[in-house]
């Protein structure tokens, strides 16, 4: 029959004619009637049995179009000729069918056998807070699509199997009471004529309709969408052979999802930034991971219901650079290193362009509104994801003052649970643990269940009553007040077992108070500092810090917690090379425990040419120690000598020598010069006690104690609160918190030196290592200048003699360099050390002026000054081999990493005529 033979040929033009007919109808508001002819029935029954048919067929014949094929001159008439009888007579049987090869149909969405649900998940990615225009508009979904991918490997062939928006908001209710009833949930009648319609279609089935119609709610702003990436039939293996070779093989879809999230989360897209985020991630995911983006996420109540995700996001963003400035990379190198990269790819590949982020490095990474499925209207509620968890303290410890938005005074919390944004209906509910063998899972919210029951018609009988009497009324309420009890006393528990609430830190259990100020505080006065401290020591852990207000309080505190453990006729050897930080306090507690006090003198190196250069012998330590030696006090680098003492070789030469003779040893090193120009090591050096000053490295007039924890344990008795822990045992009273949390900047700054060699491979001692080994490199070089006058024949014949090595070398040396000027007698001056500086700073525009007009020959930025007196060294002045007034002392030029080798050249050109000038 030649209408049975049509429709047999072109069937799906039929059939996609008769779905347009069938949208027009219910756009219409049409509704199918039961007095149907059943001509159209048949005429359904024909359609269904060509629609198998064509089935049946090669997919070769299915994907041409019908009209096409018809048009086409047969190439092979007998052929045709066979089809049309087949086509004529009956559809070929299920054997001939099976005999026939198909071709394979690379366009067709293809799904390997086997594949789970979860598994399609795991290609499926999330993309949120995406403009709701895109939804009337088709060529914005193409453009999303080439954005989430413009940013993949050449070799990546991203395949977009499918595209759902979520989160739609209709305008009108898609709510169904056919949904109802399935649920088992009673409709109440109404009296309306319309409304008391039964219902022919499902929600789902209505928001279809409601979606081909286009009946979206203009307030809607925000629309949602996943994407899922399909599979290539060519890179699955087809009878044993691969179709692609390695290099053109293409990525997985799965790989292709985590790249996208990698690439895309958090860019700009249609002047929004959107959220990108694997679904079923949460299932993949380790619970650790989820417990740090949970310590990092801020719960945000009382929100405006119509608050959008990019001006939540902005609002958080400026509270954060007002209290931390402006968002700085993890790791400065790691830019430089990924743009370079990037390069060599770009050359490589000559295709893939970067795509920045909307605005670089920032604060706030993700914002999630929670909203009403209908309207997409806001909740009042968003979960705002930070950069790291301090962020989430600076925010709690805000005022509310600062918390106003858009007229509502936010609520902020920390958050206990993460929002379930980008699971699916296939995922198991989240745990906060992965052990199998565990009998229970720890809680993560309430157990409502266990809550008394209120009274749920409570509110209704409320609602007319005025905001006092509702509160009067809900107070007398016995069941809400035990049901509110009960929710209390829940989250406590929960708390105890989340960790939540718990402080951690070196301060714990003093201060008494968890709410977000205290806490804030706390970390950053006690806990940051000592971890710092920590580092820059290296210590084995930050209990191991003591603040004090200076060196030498935090050394007298030190031998007096010493006092109880020193017996008569014990030793003390000290060097005299020293500030008197690291020799007064030994000296004092020799007199009070009748111990004996033995000085390490330094020896002259070269007696008759320089009689001031002179330093620390081991040879001479050696001999000093004895079976009574309970401590050797010495330092790193002396003040005004500019010498190094090796901490590891004296270290080892007195635990070798007190073990020959029985000697229980402790050591204390002096770093003060020391800290500016090397690294601390007391691990690597095995000392017991060190201690340095913060304003010698850049930071505030605070200084830090090391002590080792056995000494802590066994040899110090504690000078604070009896009810104390150990660690605070030589701190009487705490530090000042302003001056210990301006220290933190210290070590981030010394790191900042290490440059950009993989900064992000490398912890923080090895940096500080980095960072130290370029700071003597750069010292050595402003050495030489200054050396190389002072040591020069005509600075000689004027009477320069160094006070310390005469080298400029930096493993011998540091850059503090100081010198007199005698006269032929090489021992009286024959210029004062305080006449010299008060020339030199006239001249480089710091002496006089204020009361003077700084020189025209230098800037306000060219001021130049140099120091004298004995620097706190007065016992090594006052030797008698010396012959130095400690009064009037010496001349020190103090160098460090940031002066330049021009400014030393300026130094050499204001001394020399100084120098060079008669008496």
């Amino acid at each position: 029959r030649p209408a049975e033979e049509e429709t047999s040929v072109s069937s799906a033009p039929k059939k996609r004619a008769k779905t347009e007919k069938s949208k027009k109808k219910a756009e219409s508001g049409e509704e199918p009637s039961s007095s149907t002819p059943v001509k159209v029935n048949k005429e359904k029954t024909r359609t269904k049995k060509a629609t198998q048919a064509a089935e049946d067929r090669p997919a070769a014949i299915q994907s041409e179009e019908p009209t096409k094929h018809l048009r086409s001159p047969p190439k092979i008439g007998k052929d045709v000729s066979k089809k049309k009888e087949v086509s004529k007579t009956s559809k070929p049987t299920k054997a001939e069918s099976k005999a026939k090869p198909k071709k394979q149909n690379h366009k067709s969405k293809y799904v390997p056998p086997g594949e789970k649900p979860e598994d399609v998940d795991a290609r499926t990615v999330f993309v949120g807070n995406l403009p709701a225009s895109m939804v009337k508009n088709n060529s914005a979904m193409k453009a999303l699509i080439r954005h989430l991918t413009s940013n993949l490997p050449a070799n990546a062939k991203a395949r977009v199997e499918s595209t759902r928006f979520r989160s739609v908001a209709f305008s009108q209710s898609t709510t169904s009471s056919k949904d109802a009833q399935k649920g088992g949930v009673a409709v109440e009648e109404s009296d309306d004529e319309e409304s008391g319609k039964q219902d022919t279609l499902t929600s789902s089935q209505k928001k279809r309709l409601a979606f081909l119609k286009g009946d979206i709610n203009d307030k809607a702003e925000v629309v949602n969408c996943y994407v899922v990436f399909g599979h290539h039939r060519s890179s699955f293996v087809d009878e044993g052979v691969s179709k692609d070779s390695p290099e053109d093989k293409p990525m997985l879809p799965l790989e292709v999802a985590e790249s996208v999230v990698r690439e895309a989360n958090g860019t700009t897209f249609m002047n929004r930034v959107i959220r990108v985020d694997r679904v079923g991630a949460a299932k993949s995911g380790t619970a650790g991971s989820s417990r740090d983006d949970m310590k990092r996420t801020v719960f945000v109540g009382s929100l405006d219901f119509e608050a959008q995700e990019d001006d939540v996001r902005a609002f958080f963003e400026q509270l954060l650079q007002a209290e931390r400035g402006d968002a700085a990379p993890n790791h400065p190198v790691a830019e430089e290193i990924a743009d370079s990269d990037l390069e060599e790819q770009e050359e490589q590949e000559g295709e893939r362009k970067r795509r920045p982020k909307s605005e670089g490095e920032s604060w706030v990474q993700s914002v999630r509104i929670v909203r009403d499925p209908d309207s997409q209207l806001g909740k009042g509620i968003a979960y705002v994801q930070l950069k790291d968890v301090q962020c989430v303290d600076e925010l709690l410890a805000l005022p509310s003052s600062k918390l106003s938005f858009c007229k509502r005074t936010l609520r902020l919390q920390r958050c206990k649970t993460l929002p379930r944004t980008t699971s699916s209906k296939n995922d198991p509910p989240a745990t906060t643990s992965t052990s199998k063998s565990s009998g229970h899972r720890s809680p993560t919210r309430a157990d409502k269940s266990r809550l008394p029951k209120g009274d749920p018609g409570l509110g209704a009988r409320i609602a007319d009553l005025s905001k006092e009497e509702r509160k009067e009324a809900k107070a007398l309420d016995g069941d809400r007040v035990a049901r509110r009890l009960a929710k209390k006393k829940q989250r406590v528990e929960l708390d105890k077992a989340t960790g939540h609430g718990q402080r951690s830190g070196a301060k714990e259990g003093i201060l008494g108070a968890d709410y977000s100020v205290s806490v804030v505080s706390t970390k950053r006065a006690t806990v940051d500092p000592q971890k710092a401290a920590a580092v820059l020591f290296n210590a084995a852990s930050p209990e191991e810090v003591s603040f004090g207000s200076s060196s030498t309080m935090l050394v007298e505190n030190l031998a007096r917690a010493m006092e109880a453990g020193i017996k008569e006729g014990d030793e003390f050897i000290v060097s005299f090379a020293d500030h008197e930080a690291n020799v007064g306090p030994w000296v004092r507690l020799a007199a009070r425990t009748k111990a004996t006090l033995v000085p390490w003198n330094p020896r002259p190196v070269s007696p008759n040419s320089n009689p001031f250069n002179v330093e620390l012998s081991t040879d001479d330590l050696k001999d000093l120690i004895t079976s009574r030696t309970r401590l050797v006090a010495f330092t790193a680098c002396s003040n005004i000598l500019g010498a190094w003492t090796n901490p590891k070789e004296v270290a080892a030469l007195v635990r070798k020598v007190g073990s020959e003779k029985g000697a229980r040893i402790e050591i204390c090193v002096d770093c003060v010069a020391y800290a500016p120009h090397r690294r601390i090591d007391v691990q690597d050096w095995d000392v017991e006690y060190a201690f340095f000053s913060y304003y010698k490295v850049y930071g505030p007039h605070v200084s830090v104690l090391y002590s080792r924890k056995a000494s802590l344990d066994n040899s110090l008795t504690s000078l604070s609160h009896y009810f104390l822990k150990d660690y605070l045992k030589l701190q009487p009273g705490g530090p000042g918190y302003e001056v210990t949390y301006g220290t933190t900047g210290v070590l981030p700054y010394l790191l900042s030196l290490a440059g950009s060699g993989g900064a992000e491979e490398k912890s923080n001692g090895e940096l500080l290592n980095i960072a130290f080994q370029r700071i003597a490199v750069h010292e050595e070089e402003l050495m030489r200048p200054i050396m190389g006058f002072l040591l020069s024949e005509e600075a000689q014949k004027a009477g320069v003699r160094i006070v310390g090595p005469e080298s400029d070398k930096k493993g011998i040396r540091a850059p503090t360099i100081s010198f007199v000027v005698v006269g032929q007698d090489g021992k009286a001056k024959r210029l004062q050390s305080k006449d010299v500086v008060g020339k030199f700073d006239s001249r480089g525009g710091v002496g006089l002026a204020i009361y003077q007009p700084i020189p025209r020959y230098l800037t306000i930025t060219e001021q130049i000054g140099i120091r004298y007196g004995h620097f706190y060294s007065h016992r090594l002045l006052s030797r008698p081999d010396l012959g130095v007034d400690p009064n009037d002392g010496v001349i020190r030029v103090s160098l460090v990493h940031y002066n330049t080798t021009e400014e030393v050249q300026t130094i050499v050109g204001i001394l020399k005529p100084v120098i060079m000038s008669p008496v």
